[in-house]
């Protein structure tokens, strides 16, 4: 449909996707990149909460959005400083984000391929990172502590979720 409108189509290309097209126009607009994160926030209303409660104890199984949330938030994580890589404990390196809807939180280094990508193709970067807040607190400290003992290899990602999804 597209080739018959003569628009160009970018298909499956994701959430990120667009971010990454938005990062490299907006680092055409500088000289220099001092630093660039991926902010992402997942604002989980009181409703999917109940939901996600709910269905895990209708059929024992978690949704798969919050299995590749406790696979992205677990340390540790591969972040690009000062030109070079650093693997760090996502926990020790907290930033304050705040939504358009003006809700901040703590957000930490996550596993995206942004932070691996980016820097290949934006030479003047110095810093990359993708971070990830998770709002209401009491869950993004529960997830948080489910992705430290899955970096412990205490628990699966698959058991993690199950505990935060509880």
């Amino acid at each position: 449909m597209a080739k018959e409108q003569d628009v160009v189509a970018i298909v499956g290309m994701g959430l990120a996707g667009i971010g990454n097209l938005l990062a490299m126009h907006a680092s055409k607009k500088f000289d220099n990149i001092e630093d660039m994160k991926f902010c992402f926030q997942f604002a989980l209303p009181e409703e999917m909460l109940r939901e996600a409660v709910s269905e895990l104890g209708k059929s024992g199984r978690v949704d798969s959005s919050w299995q590749l949330a406790m696979s992205n938030i677990r340390g540790p994580v591969r972040v690009y400083r000062d030109e070079s890589w650093l693997v760090v404990d996502p926990l020790d390196h907290g930033v304050e984000i705040r939504s358009p809807q003006g809700v901040t939180v703590t957000a930490y280094p996550c596993a995206n391929p942004e932070q691996i990508t980016l820097p290949r193709y934006l030479p003047r970067v110095r810093n990359m990172s993708c971070v990830c807040g998770i709002s209401p607190e009491e869950i993004s400290q529960l997830m948080h502590r489910e992705a430290q003992r899955i970096s412990r290899e205490e628990v699966t990602v698959k058991e993690a979720s199950k505990t935060s999804a509880s």
